[in-house]
């Protein structure tokens, strides 16, 4: 029976009591972005800027854990992915305002009436363009009978076809907003995750909706983003719509956010990440796991995201080998983990190492110290690894290691880490050529002729057939002349 296997899930941070450990060293800026909220009046905006699987969501949940306790503070979370979909964006994120601010009676003490008059400037604008689009309101059917007729009639009658051409919508709902001044020391903070993962003209058009209404004193809103995705897109749309070539993304956010935070590398901060990750596995898993860490980092250029998905992949190579084949020596986890990460990251190099055992020991023979000293002049392999090491310090990190050494010298491991992902766990063409073929691979066979795959190894290499593992690929050709040359050998004996 195979062992219970534990895989590890990307969720973020949550401050919660199940959530995994911050390994990420984000505590010190939560909480110093905590208190900057704490301390700066708004209309205020914070971009946590960072590209996709680097900890943005963490970050924020962090941000707004430290903040939650706060009576002064109404913390409001919305995932502007969710409603992609919706025509107004501003719908669902004002509605998920209403809603905290029902939740929040502490936070508006001493504050008379202001209460009433901050909601119902928010359902105007919502009720604008509802009234006007035909659409429901997320989140605002319980409160619509609240809502006094005779404002919707007044607002009816100055809303255009087009709600998001007609300013008034915009002026009159900020106006209104702007009107209420909260106590000085409350702040509703909004967080806005997943910006980019929406299509970029809706999270333009959401925050363009923001700064034309919610833009105000005491709303300060921290934003998660990736900067490329969204920059990207508005230089894309400034080029070929009018025509601006040199338009900059990034002045337009910029605009926006009064405050830019970067999430920085993780490189000095990946061990303790990966050490907090390991403690999840069984004791097994994280045993094997925990020498070949370092090559799992600089394989995933020490992004959190994709440094969870490599480690479960990693792990399910593992189960497959072990089952697969219990008869042969168990392949240390660290030749899968060299082999994927070359693929993933480094695929040029890859390439030009599995092509020559003679290029494997060559560069297993060079010392990291004396890169400088190879001649790179050469038009050849050789000079152009060589030349893509001297320039990528991960891939350094990479190479020159434990693992990557046994990786380039032992080539028996190499190879069937090399045939076992490439037959066992990644879909190819080669996998469609040979799907009806019941004895493709080296290893069916060997049990098919009831042999131990390296004898069937001498085998094929006595009858000029080129493998490199028990997991290669035999053609149909090659599979008829060995089922005929052992029977021809059988017969003989007999």
């Amino acid at each position: 029976m195979i062992d219970k296997i534990i895989l590890l899930n990307d969720q973020p941070i949550d401050g919660s009591e199940s959530s995994r450990e911050d390994g990420l060293g984000f505590s010190t800026y939560s909480d110093i972005i905590a208190s900057t909220i704490k301390g700066t009046p708004g209309p205020f905006t914070i971009g946590i800027f960072g590209e996709w699987g680097t900890g943005k969501t963490s970050l924020l949940n962090l941000i707004k854990d430290k903040l939650s306790s706060d009576y002064n503070v109404i913390p409001v979370w919305f995932n502007a992915w969710m409603y992609e979909k919706e025509e107004h964006p501003l719908l669902p994120l004002i509605a998920t305002i209403v809603k905290e601010i029902h939740k929040s009676n502490d936070f508006w003490r001493d504050m008379g009436e202001r209460k009433d008059g901050v909601l119902n400037a928010l359902k105007s604008v919502a009720y604008g363009f509802s009234a006007s689009t035909k659409l429901k309101v997320p989140g605002f059917a319980e409160i619509e009978a609240g809502f006094v007729a005779k404002d919707m009639i007044e607002r009816n009658q100055i809303i255009s076809s087009d709600p998001l051409l007609d300013k008034s919508i915009y002026y009159n709902s900020f106006d209104r907003l702007s009107s209420i001044n909260l106590l000085k020391n409350r702040r509703i903070v909004i967080f806005i995750d997943d910006l980019d993962r929406c299509f970029p003209d809706k999270a333009i058009k959401l925050l363009e909706s923001i700064k034309l209404v919610l833009f105000q004193k005491g709303f300060v809103f921290v934003l998660g983003v990736a900067r490329q995705v969204i920059e990207g897109y508005l230089s894309h749309k400034y080029k070929n719509d009018f025509g601006l070539e040199q338009f900059e993304g990034q002045k337009y956010l910029d605009k926006i956010v009064q405050l830019s935070f970067p999430i920085p590398p993780h490189t000095q901060r990946a061990k303790d990440f990966l050490a907090v990750l390991t403690n999840q596995l069984n004791d097994n898993d994280s045993k094997a796991l925990s020498p070949i860490l370092p090559i799992v980092g600089a394989a995933c250029a020490y992004n959190p995201r994709g440094i969870v998905r490599f480690i479960n992949n990693l792990l399910i190579d593992r189960a497959i080998s072990n089952v697969l084949f219990s008869d042969s020596e168990n392949i240390p986890i660290g030749f899968f983990a060299v082999t994927r990460g070359l693929q993933q990251r480094w695929i040029d190099v890859y390439e030009l190492l599995i092509s020559s055992e003679d290029l494997c020991q060559k560069i297993a023979e060079i010392e990291r110290h004396s890169l400088a000293d190879e001649d790179m002049g050469k038009n050849d392999s050789f000079s152009v690894i060589i030349f893509e090491l001297s320039k990528d310090k991960d891939l350094q990190d990479f190479i020159f290691t434990k693992e990557g050494n046994e990786w380039l010298t032992n080539s028996g491991f190499r190879n069937f880490a090399i045939d076992f992902l490439k037959t066992q766990r990644q879909q190819g063409e080669e996998d469609k050529l040979y799907e009806h073929s019941p004895h493709c691979r080296v290893y069916e066979l060997a049990k098919e002729l009831n042999m131990t795959n390296k004898v069937l190894l001498d085998k094929l290499g006595g009858i000029g057939v080129e493998v490199r593992s028990h997991m290669s690929m035999l053609t149909k050709d090659e599979y008829e002349n060995i089922i005929n040359h052992v029977k021809n050998s059988r017969t003989n004996l007999t």
